[in-house]
This record gives structure tokens, sequence and C-alpha cells, in this order.
């Protein structure tokens, strides 16, 4: 849906006419299966929520499914709020990581760090983004938090969301430790040189990719490793609370 209410800015804006990583126009004929869709899934989504009888996730899902829709969508449209635009973009990815966790055995209360973190960090992509499209916006007739403050605020706002997860980030977390420190030079170089925006953005979205693989790669290889360990009878992952943990995680 978001492509179906950008298509006047996207078919103006030079990054988008390639089709690429960095997205693409969605035209016109399109539209109408693509809103279809959309109310389908979002149907389906909401219907899956409600088979887990879970209050915490049906409650999780259905605030994904509004600030979805509204973060594109009018009467609100989030995106061409300053400020809002990246806070809800933000907010989107965390709320889709929380439907995840509450679907499962994740409660409200006991909510990782590293979840806030992927939240900042979204919001900074997304402020830097908006500096790459700032004049296909503008063109557009678009606010953003770029056309509304400018190139190098918005720049540094993008930055500063990494620079707040790196402090608050626990530093045994090597993976996630390595991802914001050169993910937080990438974002500070706009700052000084507006120009770079669009190399910065690309760079830190391959950076991105690259380190969720590494970091999926490394739960792997733990996994593979504590499972030969297990099977050798010599365990040495961390000490369970209770219970005997199966394969699987639970508790027997």
């Amino acid at each position: 849906m978001n492509d179906v209410y950008d298509y006047h800015s996207d078919i103006i804006n030079t990054r988008k006419l390639k089709s690429g990583l960095e997205g693409g126009v969605l035209f016109p004929v399109y539209h109408t299966s693509v809103r279809s869709a959309a109310y389908l899934s979002t149907g389906l989504i909401f219907f899956t929520s409600l088979l887990s009888l879970k209050p915490q996730n049906v409650l999780s899902t259905s605030l994904l499914i509004i600030l979805g829709w509204q973060y594109s969508a009018p009467p609100l449209r989030l995106k061409e709020t300053p400020f809002l635009d990246s806070c809800s973009n933000g907010l989107i990815v965390f709320l889709a990581w929380l439907v995840g966790y509450t679907f499962g055995r994740g409660r409200l209360s006991s909510i990782p760090d590293k979840a806030f973190v992927l939240s900042l960090c979204t919001a900074g992509v997304h402020a830097l983004g908006a500096v790459v499209d700032v004049e296909s916006d503008t063109a557009a007739g678009q606010t953003t938090i770029a056309t509304f403050f400018g190139h190098r605020f918005a720049a540094a706002y993008g930055a500063s969301m990494f620079v707040t997860s790196l402090a608050t980030v626990n530093r045994s977390n090597m993976v996630l430790n390595v991802y914001l420190r050169c993910g937080t030079v990438i974002m500070l170089a706009p700052c000084f040189q507006p120009s770079w925006a669009h190399y910065a953005f690309k760079a830190v979205v391959f950076w991105t990719v690259g380190m969720v693989v590494a970091w999926f790669g490394s739960k792997a290889f733990m996994s593979m490793h504590n499972r030969r360990q297990l099977a050798a009878g010599g365990y040495s992952g961390p000490a369970r609370k209770s219970g005997t943990m199966s394969l699987t995680g639970a508790a027997i």
C-alpha cells in the first residue's frame, strides 16, 4: 500500500525508477490488485492472531495493522509528518518483531533491549532515506523530516539513533556491537557532507543485510555445536534453572 500512495513521488524519484534493492514504482494498473491483496492479508493476519488465544499477541498484531496502514494511507499518513515519519517506521518494525515474540513464549513485561535497538536503527535508516529522497519528495509536495528540517538535521537525527542504540546495547553482544559501531560511522558521514547521503544509505543497507546473515550464521553455528556436544554427552551450554531442556528448548 505504501507504493500505491507514493506513486506520484516515486515516478519522479530516480532512485525508485531503477527498480532495484532501494524499491521501485508500482504503476496504477497494479493498484487495484495490490489493494485487494492488502485487505485480504490484513484480515488473515488478524485472524491468525486470534487463533493464538493470547491477548498480548492480539494487541500487538492490532497495533501493527493500524500503524502499518496509517503510516502510508489516509487519514493520518504518518510518513508525511516530520519526526513521526521516521519514528512510526521504527515502531512498525518493532511491532512486527513483537508479534512473533508474543506469539511464542514472550511477554510484554520481559522485552529484551535488542528489540528497542532494532526500532531505533530502523528509524535512523528511514531518516537517512528521507535525506536521499528530499528532492523528489519536495517536488511531489510531500513533507518529511528532511524536507521540513533540512538535509543535515535529518542526517544527524538518523545518526543519533545509532549512537543511542550503541550507548544502550549490552557490550557482550559482539555481533550487535560491531554492527552498531560501523553503522554509526556510516550514518555520521552525511552529517558532514549531505551529498554522501545516497552512498551512505546504500552502505548501511548492505551492512545491515550482511550483519543479519552473520548473526543468523553465528546462531546456527552455536546450535550445531551444542547439538554435537549434547550427542557426545558433553553439552557445555548455559546452565538451566530447572527441568531438563529438549533440543527444541521446551522444559520437560
